[in-house]
């Protein structure tokens, strides 16, 4: 750790770590970080001598989505890539998912990656009203258990049941263990491929595309879920997070921080009686 300090930045160095931890998870071996005592001083001291550095990445909302929408047209006369970008987008979002849940980033692997077969419609394909999406490996997924995240139609232009459902109908000679996001010309959606179309679309929509990355759909879809008024405990769930990191995603309008004063002034007056007024002076 001491001898990356020299070359990387602290968040670089936990991300080597975690990196050696995974490692010892997939060989059912133990290793217990917290306690070591001198790693823990060690990477207090890094951590202190450089300081952190936080990525300002921009959540991609709905208003965002729409005029992507706009801007790709996405729809059965559509070229193929056109539709599958989109039912990316969408699933991204209404799916609350991490990219590497998404992308391959490697070699295809029908039993690590996203296939045709990992979505269920229901009642069916014809009129879908929600989705199952089965994933075969993520973060908190270390032992590939499987995880099924339920989508519903959101009955607006966008919508990831719709999008993915035209996806799959664009290509039905596919099998259910062919990829589920291919370019028509064999391209398998990386993350690179997939944050090079998102910041292409992004400039077409007169936003600053450096201030986002394909990470902007789960924090877009968290901040958009906490504005909409969704407990936290369905926004944990949603974004399958095991702690409360989910809040650093959450970011707060600077519209809700205005409406504080007026909303406590209001909060006041309706639990203030004039007839019986508080004991308690606070000006005495």
């Amino acid at each position: 750790m001491a001898h990356l300090a020299e070359s990387v930045k602290f968040h670089t160095i936990k991300v080597y770590l975690a990196a050696i931890q995974n490692l010892h998870v997939e060989f059912n071996c133990t290793l217990n970080f917290a306690a070591m005592p001198r790693l823990q001083n060690t990477m207090r001291g890094i951590k202190r001598s450089l300081g952190l550095t936080r990525r300002d990445r921009q959540p991609i909302t709905l208003f965002i989505l729409e005029r992507i929408f706009h801007s790709l047209s996405p729809d059965r006369s559509s070229d193929i890539d056109t539709v599958m970008l989109w039912a990316s987008f969408t699933l991204a979002f209404f799916g609350f998912m991490r990219c590497s849940e998404l992308t391959c980033n490697g070699p295809f692997d029908h039993s690590v990656h996203l296939t045709r077969g990992d979505v269920t419609f229901f009642p069916n394909i014809s009129h879908p009203q929600h989705m199952q999406v089965r994933l075969k490996k993520s973060k908190t997924d270390p032992f590939r258990q499987s995880t099924v995240i339920t989508i519903a139609k959101s009955n607006s232009s966008v919508c990831a049941v719709s999008a993915t459902r035209e996806l799959i109908l664009q290509s039905p000679e596919s099998t259910p263990q062919s990829p589920l996001f291919q370019f028509k010309d064999g391209t398998l959606l990386s993350r690179r491929i997939l944050a090079l179309n998102l910041h292409t679309l992004l400039q077409l929509c007169g936003l600053h595309a450096k201030s986002y990355n394909t990470h902007s759909f789960r924090i877009g879809a968290a901040t958009t879920a906490a504005a909409a008024g969704l407990p936290a405990w369905l926004i944990k769930i949603l974004g399958r997070w095991r702690s409360d990191s989910y809040e650093r995603y959450i970011h707060l309008p600077k519209t809700t921080i205005l409406q504080v004063p007026t909303t406590m002034a209001a909060y006041h007056r309706d639990n203030t009686s004039t007839q019986n007024p508080p004991t308690f002076d606070p000006w005495k």
